[in-house]
């Protein structure tokens, strides 16, 4: 643990009877941090959060706060506040009832309960409602009167479970916009569990991917979206386009071979993760980040021979599914090009994602390797 670390999970591990749901975390959270958990269904992503809240229990592990051991306290001991995906309002309540209720629990004097949630509402646009029953707002003030109730306690870290997810897009991006624009200026230390691949992107300080119930990858948004340490985060992070290729390294020069390449070869840097590395791998790339080109053209990257199979317009750009070999890849242009089409697909090799292939036959590796020389050859 270092000086700057606040939040501090130590081989947490957790489980569901016999069946495990995290294994062996370990993260540490600066003081004003934001962090989202970002992982597809049964990652164990909210499951850390609401063993953080205090309503599950590890099975081994520590959870330290400022350097304070809080593992086996209750929820309201924890000096925590989560915003639930359902909003959890008490609909017989009032806006103003409900932002302090947490309040009055604590015991806190009605005066003083009645200035802080008067801050609270003015902070969160909600002057003028705080009479108003929470059956009578919309979507996106029910989740502001979520957040108020949480923020009125001053935790001194905020636990937000998918809490955008009920909300239409449009008013998505202004909560979320809202909730990192408050925790900014409170300074609060906050988890925010999230699906959503573009809202952990633009709110988070650092991203930690799940997997199976273990961190996959740590880092701000730029970091794994331009340098993901496995396959399983590329594909995540949207690139999902994967190519099979044989490789070969030599010195800082990595060589792919395959069927699917123009001359049935390529030459990228090599990553280091692949040093000394000589087998299949999957290529991977994102729609956005290749390019349909009329001829050869020099740089690093690889280039891909193909035929369209259709093509659709979702807004601003063409997506074509073209096939390459025995699979089949989107790639985006400003033009449309006719199904049928022969095309070169070109990807630099700064947008190129290559990782050793999960399951390779050996047969596979040697068609590869066949296809590859009998092109060069030609």
């Amino acid at each position: 643990m270092t000086s700057s670390t606040f939040l501090n999970i130590q081989g947490l591990s957790v489980g569901y009877g016999r069946n495990a749901v995290l294994s062996g975390i370990d993260l540490e959270l600066g003081q004003g941090e934001f962090i989202a958990l970002l992982g597809s269904s049964g990652c164990g992503k909210t499951t850390l959060l609401r063993t953080l809240a205090g309503f599950m229990q590890p099975s081994s592990g520590r959870i330290l706060v400022a350097g304070r051991d809080i593992t086996h306290n209750p929820p309201e001991r924890r000096d925590m506040a989560l915003v639930f995906q359902s909003y959890a309002l008490w609909p017989h309540m009032s806006v103003r009832q409900n932002v302090g209720y947490g309040l009055k629990v604590r015991g806190i004097p009605r005066s003083v309960i009645g200035a802080r949630v008067d801050e609270v509402l003015t902070m969160l646009g909600l002057d003028g409602l705080g009479d108003r029953p929470v059956t009578a707002l919309s979507g996106g003030q029910r989740q502001r009167v979520a957040l108020g109730r949480a923020l009125a306690i001053a935790p001194q870290i905020l636990l937000l479970d998918e809490p955008l997810s009920n909300l239409d897009a449009r008013i998505r991006l202004t909560v979320r916009h809202e909730i990192r624009s408050l925790q900014q200026r409170l300074g609060i230390t906050a988890v925010h569990v999230t699906h959503d691949r573009e809202e952990a992107m633009v709110m988070a300080d650092r991203i930690v991917i799940l997997n199976q119930g273990r961190i996959e990858q740590v880092g701000s948004p730029e970091e794994l979206y331009r340098h993901p340490a496995s396959a399983f985060v590329a594909t995540f992070l949207g690139a999902d386009n994967v190519i099979r290729l044989h490789a070969e390294t030599e010195a800082s020069t990595l060589f792919l071979k395959g069927d699917a390449l123009a001359g049935g070869a390529g030459v990228v840097p090599r990553p280091e993760h692949l040093t000394g590395y000589r087998g299949l791998v999957q290529a991977h790339f994102r729609s956005d980040e290749a390019e349909i080109v009329s001829g050869s053209s020099n740089g690093a990257g690889i280039e891909l021979l193909g035929i369209v199979k259709h093509a659709s317009y979702p807004g601003g750009i063409w997506r074509h599914a073209v096939a390459v070999g025995d699979e089949e890849i989107l790639v985006d242009a400003k033009n449309s090009h006719a199904q049928g089409a022969n095309v070169r697909i070109r990807i630099p090799a700064d947008a190129l994602f290559v990782f050793p292939a999960e399951a390779a036959t050996q047969s596979e590796m040697n068609e590869l390797q066949r296809g590859g020389a009998t092109q060069a050859a030609a």
